[in-house]
């Protein structure tokens, strides 16, 4: 019962995500308004951040119930990366958010990057 709750709630989220409007769809080019442009770029990223952190609980209790494999769990964890990165190479655009920038890294990526040591053990 609860992989289904997960798996009605991964639909729900995908169909919220797909109904943002084209300016807060993630790898949309934002309009070039001086310095809007990073602004945007910068909103796209946390909302695309907050909505892979979701993801990943629900993929990482999936996983736990033993309800499907870890590949759904490693794929938004490479998700996550790349959108931090992409953030990353891009700080020179962002500098009015580089306080941020060490807290978007520990929060975006330490979940991912401790799915090796919370896997079942052999």
């Amino acid at each position: 019962m609860r992989t289904k709750f997960c798996s009605h709630i991964l639909e729900r989220l995908e169909a919220t995500v797909a109904s943002f409007p084209p300016q807060l769809q993630y790898g949309n080019p934002a309009p070039n308004h001086g310095g809007e442009q990073g602004f945007a770029f910068y909103s796209q990223s946390m909302l695309r951040l907050e909505y892979l952190q979701n993801r990943f609980l629900l993929e990482r209790l999936k996983v736990q119930r033993a309800a499907s494999s870890s590949q759904g769990l490693f794929d938004v964890a490479w998700e996550m990366m790349n959108a931090v990165l992409a953030v990353w190479f891009r700080k020179d655009e962002l500098i009015a958010f580089n306080e941020y920038f060490d807290w978007l890294v520990r929060a975006s990526l330490l979940p991912s990057l401790l799915i090796p040591s919370n896997g079942p053990s052999s």
